[in-house]
């Protein structure tokens, strides 16, 4: 519970904070970003997690979460290592965060704990865990596209 604990603030602070000051130097104010109507791709996403962790077992819940984790480090990690993480470069501190030893930890606790989940499961279990962790990959590849694209409704 103490680790879910910290991982909600994690999200709900440290991560919203570095959005939302990305924004406030792109001029966009935080009460602007809450009356913004999400894309079609950002709200079935969303929607996909709520109602995963809502109605699914915790193992299908880390399944459906574990590409975030997973992938935003991967991401992070491999911009630190071969992209510029420079003073000029404005996204330098999107880059540390999901790169950094908290990252990792983060991303790691979350592979252990799902595969842990997954080798005590029943067979359905484990299938609901690989179907959700395939859903929200495909998700996350659809998410990229999305913020590339400035997808609208």
């Amino acid at each position: 519970m103490q680790q879910f604990a910290r991982l909600m603030d994690g999200v709900l602070n440290t991560e919203m904070n570095l959005h939302r000051n990305y924004c406030a130097e792109f001029g966009i104010r935080e009460s602007e970003l809450e009356e913004l109507e999400k894309s079609p791709t950002c709200q079935g996403y969303t929607d996909f997690l709520v109602r995963t962790a809502a109605t699914e077992t915790l193992g299908a819940t880390m399944g459906a979460l574990l590409p975030c984790f997973w992938g935003f480090f991967e991401i992070g990690s491999q911009l630190a290592e071969v992209g510029d993480t420079s003073e000029d470069n404005p996204y330098r501190y999107w880059i540390e965060m999901y790169s950094s030893d908290d990252f990792a930890d983060l991303a790691q606790w979350s592979r252990e704990l799902t595969d842990e989940l997954g080798e005590e499961a029943t067979h359905a279990e484990r299938d609901a865990i690989e179907s959700a962790f395939i859903t929200s990959s495909k998700y996350e590849t659809k998410f990229w596209d999305m913020a590339e694209q400035l997808e609208e409704w």
